[in-house]
């Protein structure tokens, strides 16, 4: 295993690291890197919980449309339901009218001539 070493920057020489001498530098990259780490996982437990409030969020609209949509069908649907049946009424109102004009002719051509002596 090759012994790591330090290069200068001016001049390029290469400095051997003793065990001793690199102990404290890899345990401050160690500790860069933990650090590094820990706060990558913090972060993305922050975006995790941010996302499932925002889907809690989501679907606390979504049922609020679905309420509101089903609330104004609800209406529109009581709405037309009354339209036809006031239609219906007043269809049915207008064939009994007819049926007792029918019915008072009747009486009139038929009844009221023998209850008036006219028929022989």
């Amino acid at each position: 295993m090759q012994t790591p070493a330090l290069t200068r920057p001016k001049c390029g020489t290469e400095i051997p690291l003793s065990e001793t001498i690199a102990a404290p530098l890899i345990a401050e990259a160690k500790r860069e890197s933990e650090k590094k780490l820990r706060e990558a996982i913090e972060a993305k437990q922050e975006t995790e919980q941010l996302l499932a409030k925002e889907r809690q969020e989501i679907e606390v609209a979504k049922a609020e449309i679905q309420s509101e949509v089903t609330k104004q069908l609800t209406s529109k649907l009581n709405e037309a339901a009354k339209s036809q049946r006031e239609a219906i009424r007043a269809e049915l109102q207008v064939e009994l009218a007819g049926a007792k004009e029918r019915e008072r002719s009747r009486y009139l051509v038929c009844l009221l001539p023998e209850k008036l002596g006219l028929v022989q």
